[in-house]
């Protein structure tokens, strides 16, 4: 018995109602496939045969299950479809979820880095404080010659004066004092603040 050059009246209705079907689907590779059934030239057999045409048709169309197979094949590629169809949804939702957290982290950089600069500025003023109480606040060598003179003086009201003289020395000491003593409360609050 001799090769058939063409499909039955039925076959091409089965396989054009099935192309039809599919065709308004979501899968538009499987109805490129079903087209290319429908144009080629084949044979059915249990085992499938391989196409013998001369007019070049898609890589889909090379191997043409057997017609008792097809449904077969056409759901098992609906099937692998939807699956990687639900993998690249996952991926895109663990993406948009990386996404929204990185923005979430970027912001809360900025954040830290104006806090930082902040610090950064009062840690500036705080300095230039500092340099005008150390100017300020420092015993100059005239009022230790003052002090000196009224000391070995025998002028009338030297000792008063020498007492005045010697209240503005130690009030510039005691302010020292609790400048440095502040300053060194701040320093070690924020150590420790830091170790924690």
């Amino acid at each position: 018995m001799g090769l058939e050059t063409d499909l039955s009246n039925s076959d091409k209705m089965v396989l054009s109602n099935i192309v039809e079907d599919l065709g308004k689907g979501a899968y538009p590779a499987i109805s490129e496939v079903l087209e290319d059934m429908v144009q080629a030239t084949v044979q059915q057999s249990n085992h499938g045969v391989m196409i013998p045409s001369a007019t070049p048709i898609s890589d889909h169309a090379l191997f043409v299950p057997p017609y008792d197979n097809g449904m077969k094949y056409i759901t098992a590629g609906v099937d692998k479809l939807q699956v990687q169809y639900e993998l690249l949804s996952e991926r895109l939702s663990l993406f948009e979820k990386k996404l929204s957290t990185a923005e979430k982290k970027r912001k809360k950089l900025v954040r830290v880095s104006s806090a930082i600069e902040r610090n950064i500025e009062a840690s500036k003023a705080e300095v230039q404080s500092l340099d005008i109480k150390v100017l300020c606040g420092g015993i100059k060598d005239r009022d230790l010659e003052l002090l000196l003179e009224m000391e070995t003086s025998e002028l009338w009201g030297a000792k008063t004066r020498r007492n005045m003289q010697m209240k503005k020395i130690d009030k510039k000491l005691n302010e020292i004092d609790r400048f440095i003593e502040a300053h060194e409360a701040i320093a070690a609050a924020t150590t420790t603040g830091s170790k924690t």
